[in-house]
């Protein structure tokens, strides 16, 4: 499955994902004593094997820690086998699915979704720009994080007390504290210390550089891969395999998440933007193409969403019923 036919497989995720800004929790299976959550039916528990989830993507953060047992992860085009203390960081937009065997007893993991907006705040420009790299993918954390890293304790000291006050209806400004400081130690063990390090590309890599400054300047025109290719002084096969080699999709993929991810932000700071004259501006050619490629990768049509803003729905911390 591509990017292209991706979907949101259940309620479970339309409920995440279509009504972030914020969900933790603990997953639980007692397998051997038949104690399986009501949502896995019988289209989800297939052979030995459960479908925790079904390949999808979105634009939130997605922290995985297992507590105990084994579980398959994919991410992309890597299927990374994960045990007890393992934390998995799904960064937005990537693809991924998660399986666990219906052989072992007991599997238990805790899980914390979030909108990198709550924690985007444009005062402080260093963490307002990280942000802004990862949501148009142009920083990637490592997928796995395990706990022979530098203050791994402390991370999960942080999501467990996430999981607490969220859990008990704690205050949206003690649960955006606990984010700070969970983004804070992301951004430690993916860069500070020797390992675990992000792929932090703009610094690191000449060609991606190139790109993100390129798309940022001409993303509200209408530009192609060939158009991006010859202005970079590439050849274009050259240039396509480059860019499959960084950001695991085609430019064209990448050009329209970053185009939504503009229209997010214009929607936010404007609640009085007209659908028609947004989609012409953040480069697309017409309002009804932009509707579709915003419910791709939003889950919800453009009027949807700025209907939710007026109504206060987006930016709002809480638990999700």
């Amino acid at each position: 499955m591509s990017i292209r036919d991706y979907l949101y497989v259940s309620d479970n995720h339309r409920r995440f994902y279509n009504e972030l800004p914020l969900y933790t929790g603990i997953d639980f299976y007692d397998i051997e004593g038949g104690r399986l959550p009501a949502w896995i039916k019988g289209d989800r528990l297939r052979g030995d094997v459960i479908q925790h989830t079904e390949l999808h993507c979105h634009g939130d953060i997605e922290l995985l820690r297992i507590i105990e047992g084994t579980a398959s992860v994919r991410i992309n085009r890597e299927t990374i086998e994960v045990k007890k203390d393992d934390i998995i960081v799904v960064n937005p937009y990537d693809m991924h699915s998660i399986e666990i065997s219906a052989r072992q007893p007991r599997f238990s993991c805790q899980l914390i979704i979030f909108d990198p907006e709550i924690i985007n705040d444009s005062r402080f420009p260093d963490r307002s720009g990280s942000i802004e790299l990862l949501e148009t993918e142009m920083l990637k954390y490592s997928n796995v994080i395990t706990n022979d890293m530098p203050e791994y304790d402390k991370l999960v000291s942080l999501m467990n007390s996430l999981t607490s006050a969220y859990e008990s209806h704690a205050v949206s400004t003690e649960l955006k504290g606990y984010l700070y400081l969970i983004y804070a130690q992301l951004l430690y063990l993916n860069g500070a210390g020797e390992t675990g390090r992000a792929t932090h590309i703009p610094e690191r890599n000449e060609f991606t550089e190139k790109v993100f400054a390129y798309i940022k300047s001409n993303y509200a025109e209408q530009i192609s891969t060939e158009d991006a290719a010859e202005a970079m002084s590439y050849n274009k096969s050259y240039f396509c395999r480059l860019f499959r080699k960084y950001f695991d999709r085609s430019f064209t993929e990448y050009l329209n998440i970053y185009r939504i991810y503009m229209a997010k932000s214009i929607l936010i700071s404007d609640h009085n933007a007209k659908i028609a004259q947004l989609s012409g501006s953040v480069g697309f050619s017409t309002p009804g193409f932009f509707s579709q490629i915003f419910k791709k990768y939003t889950g919800v049509l453009p009027s949807s969403f700025l209907k939710n803003i007026n109504d206060g729905e987006i930016g709002r911390v809480g638990n999700i019923n």
